[in-house]
């Protein structure tokens, strides 16, 4: 396991000066945006899940799991963890197009794309800092 030297340690980057009046503030720095995104990402996911269920229902994400898990199991049997969140969730928003299933998607209207490319063409000026009523976030 890697640990953070103290303020007053040398710092790890060899220039010989303190760890507080060389590299720590860069690493608060990246700590922040590490942060924000990981916030952001909390925000977006479950929006983006909620948008697609919406739009296409859960025979497309029922649809979807079938692909990711060979038929072996079904949707409502798949397990709800963290492998689950983190494995099948994003490649289920970023990367499952409908036409991998044509024979049932262009009867049910789904998308040829990601659910997130159809997001983003549907709600992208959301994404620049304003909220879903075209007001700016604070």
């Amino acid at each position: 396991m890697v640990t953070m030297p103290g303020r007053n340690e040398p710092c790890p980057c060899g220039s010989g000066r303190k760890y507080k009046q060389c590299c720590l503030q860069v690493a608060a720095e990246i700590d922040i945006r590490w942060r924000r995104l990981r916030e952001a990402e909390g925000e977006l996911v479950p929006d983006l899940l909620r948008f697609a269920l919406e739009r296409w229902g859960e025979p497309y994400m029922d649809a979807a799991w079938g692909l990711f898990s060979g038929g072996a199991v079904p949707l409502a049997d798949a397990p709800s963890d963290r492998e689950f969140d983190a494995t099948f969730i994003p490649w289920f928003l970023f990367d499952f197009s409908a036409g991998s299933v044509k024979h049932r998607s262009r009867r049910r209207g789904w998308p040829d794309r990601p659910a997130a490319q159809d997001y983003l063409a549907a709600r992208g000026v959301c994404l620049a800092g304003e909220d879903h009523a075209g007001r700016t976030a604070s």
